[in-house]
């Protein structure tokens, strides 16, 4: 028997487990039924579904032949591969994360222009696939915060170096 959305979401709060995969196998299992051949099809279609999102990251970041050749060396990992036959929120995580980053890039290339919709929500989405996925942002905030830091010192080396140029020009004479 299929137990009901909410009972299932409550008893996830009590395991400490994050909930956003059990509740979308939750309603797969109620469209497409209990086989075992069924269940492990939405992890791989999880998968399937994120290999060109995270071709489009790679290709953003780098250039299509790093894109092209990550994405093949990601599709022949023997883990992902065996990930995208088991029943847990792995394949998720990747999916999530893939799209996260995606919209980071975008968010960060044009100064906070375009992307925020789809950052904050595969942002929100992220924290409901897998607790790690605070380290995830965490490492995003270490990026801006060393990109600030380096434009602050890029910005007073510059400053002190005009005041240096100042001095020599006025004790020049």
């Amino acid at each position: 028997a299929i137990v009901p959305a909410g009972n299932l979401i409550l008893s996830m709060t009590h395991n400490n487990n994050t909930f956003l995969y059990v509740l979308i196998l939750h309603y797969w299992m109620q469209i497409f039924g209990t086989n075992i051949l069924y269940i492990r099809i939405l992890p791989l279609l999880l998968l399937l579904i994120s290999i060109p999102i995270l071709y489009q990251v790679y290709k953003e970041s780098s250039s299509r032949t790093i894109a092209l050749l990550t994405v093949s060396l990601f599709s022949a990992s023997p883990f992902i591969l065996w990930y995208g036959s088991e029943n847990r929120t792995y394949t998720l995580f990747i999916l999530v994360t893939s799209l996260s980053h995606l919209f980071y890039l975008r968010l960060i290339r044009s100064e906070g222009k375009k992307g925020k919709l789809g950052y904050f929500l595969s942002t929100v989405f992220g924290f409901y696939t897998h607790y790690f996925f605070i380290f995830y942002i965490f490492s995003q905030c270490l990026y801006v915060i060393s990109k600030v830091v380096i434009k602050r010192r890029d910005e007073s080396v510059g400053l002190f170096q005009r005041i240096r140029n100042r001095k020599q020009l006025l004790f020049s004479y």
